[in-house]
């Protein structure tokens, strides 16, 4: 019998036949010295997904039936075997270096169990007032950088999906560690993350590590940086941090109302401005969503 891998990458994938063949053939190159997997989840393709995992090397692939992102993230998790479960998304480029460096981060901090790597977006693939805006990078386009210093996440920051790590001890005992309400593939399209943070006790007090080192670049796609779409993810994106504050305010290191709101403040376009308006229209709805939930 094999040992258990080291590592595990886990990518959930819907009808992106030709980005999920592009990842897998930069991830076949990388970290040669590390013990790690590959596992794929099919969430219910219709296009030539299954193709490309059936011609792929090194993956193991299972299939999930039910649309939905978390759905399919918590069918590889039951299948993936390693000690440091890394996901990302069938839509990035990593760095050559990317998992040597999230490994040894988790070596330099054993007591850590959640870290979040730098996540790179080519100011060419995004409008200027996007790419202007620190308010709407990360959320229309998943750009996470918070410098170039190996730290700490500050309270309430969390790491992005297509960049992040936790150690499967910190999941034992959770039926589903991600809510198959939220996120892609659901009536709520964002905000999974978040809610698998708590779900998994990443909450108060908990140091969570960002590595600069550990690189990918993502593209976002075209349609969630066009206004109609941005202002669509923008009330999505503040209707789930209301939703989830809500159902686990005890979890919270500081209250959200001020930080949303303030981004007001910042504005530099009226095409950002009324993107945050929405976010905070969508914020404030999603509280009181999770508030008639515990009621």
């Amino acid at each position: 019998m094999s040992a258990a891998p080291l590592l595990s990458v886990l990518i959930a994938t819907r009808n992106r036949a030709a980005s999920l063949e592009r990842l897998l053939e930069r991830l076949a190159a990388l970290s040669p010295g590390l013990h790690w997997e590959i596992v794929v989840v099919d969430n219910a393709s219709s296009d030539g997904t299954s193709a490309v995992l059936r011609a792929a090397g090194r993956v193991r692939s299972v299939h999930e039936p039910r649309a939905g992102k978390g759905r399919a993230l918590n069918r590889g998790l039951a299948v993936a075997r390693g000690e440091l479960i890394v996901f990302t998304d069938d839509d990035v480029d990593p760095d050559r270096a990317w998992l040597d460096e999230l490994a040894a981060a988790a070596r330099r901090h054993p007591g850590v169990d959640c870290f979040g790597g730098r996540i790179l977006v080519s100011a060419a693939e995004m409008p200027r007032w996007i790419a202007r805006s620190r308010n709407l990078q990360e959320i229309l386009t998943t750009e996470h950088d918070l410098g170039e210093r190996e730290r700490a996440y500050p309270p309430n920051r969390f790491p992005s999906g297509p960049n992040m790590a936790i150690r499967r001890r910190a999941l034992q005992g959770i039926a589903e560690p991600w809510s198959p309400d939220l996120g892609p593939g659901c009536a709520v399209p964002v905000g999974d993350e978040r809610c698998f943070f708590f779900r998994v006790g990443e909450g108060r007090g908990k140091p969570r590590i960002y590595v600069p080192s550990a690189l990918v670049r993502h593209h976002p796609r075209a349609d969630n940086v066009r206004l109609a779409s941005a202002l669509r993810r923008c009330y999505w994106g503040g209707y789930s941090g209301g939703l989830v504050e809500s159902l686990h305010r005890r979890a919270l290191e500081t209250s959200e109302p001020g930080s949303v709101l303030g981004r007001l403040a910042g504005t530099r376009s009226l095409r950002e401005a009324a993107c945050v308006a929405v976010r905070a229209v969508g914020y404030w709805r999603g509280l009181r969503a999770g508030k008639q939930h515990d009621a």
